[in-house]
């Protein structure tokens, strides 16, 4: 369905380090459903709008509280790229892809 996208594996990474999956209590990863029936993703706004949304659910999804690892917080930032990432190739929108590879470049020169 084009209206609703679900980021259904995005948790995985952090998860998969969670102490409830280490002891088998959920063995499912958690996912956020991201509409955007509402926008115009072949307009900058729409596709801004989209790519925030997404961003946002993936940090919920994969934050795994306030942690002092640097083991999890590393988990968290590898769940958080691949969520994104995933979710921008399923959108396969020219332009919401084209905001994403300027993010992670600008990322990169951090």
């Amino acid at each position: 369905m084009k209206s609703i996208h679900t980021l259904s594996i995005i948790g995985l990474v952090a998860f998969c380090a969670s102490p409830q999956a280490m002891a088998g209590i959920n063995d499912d990863p958690p996912s956020v459903a991201v509409s955007y029936a509402d926008l115009d993703i072949t307009r900058t706004a729409g596709a801004q709008k989209l790519y925030q949304r997404i961003t946002g659910a993936a940090k919920r999804v994969c934050d795994r509280g306030d942690s002092r690892s640097l083991d999890v917080l590393r988990l968290q930032q590898q769940c958080m790229t691949k969520a994104v990432s995933d979710a921008v190739r399923d959108v396969d929108s020219p332009l919401l892809t084209a905001m994403h590879g300027n993010s992670k470049s600008w990322t990169a020169k951090r």
